[in-house]
């Protein structure tokens, strides 16, 4: 069990790096807001090194010509990618919904 907690800890200070370096984690974001669909990455999949041990499941919002942001949930390869999914789908769908409101 301790040992769950030193890696738990070293993929925590991985993805505090990625913050701290926005310029990846933003171009890694970037693919997901030129996407339609929602994008999974995980462990290895990441482009970024640091993330390399988490996950990344991410969808965009906007208004229906134009993609405004990304919603994003960042996690461990061991996380419920189904709840995730759904949660992030949910909220890309809510926030685009508040933006189509305010442009009407």
């Amino acid at each position: 069990m301790q040992e769950m907690r030193y890696s738990d800890l070293a993929e925590i200070n991985n993805l505090m790096l990625a913050l701290e370096e926005r310029a990846g984690l933003l171009q890694l974001l970037r693919g997901a807001l030129i996407s339609d669909r929602i994008v999974v990455r995980v462990g290895a999949e990441n482009e970024i090194p640091e993330l390399r041990a988490l996950s990344m499941v991410a969808a965009n919002y906007g208004l229906p010509a134009r993609n405004l942001g990304t919603v994003s949930v960042i996690g461990p390869t061991r996380m419920d990618y189904a709840t995730a999914i759904r949660s992030v789908r949910g909220a890309a769908a809510l926030l685009s919904e508040f933006v189509e409101q305010l442009y009407e």
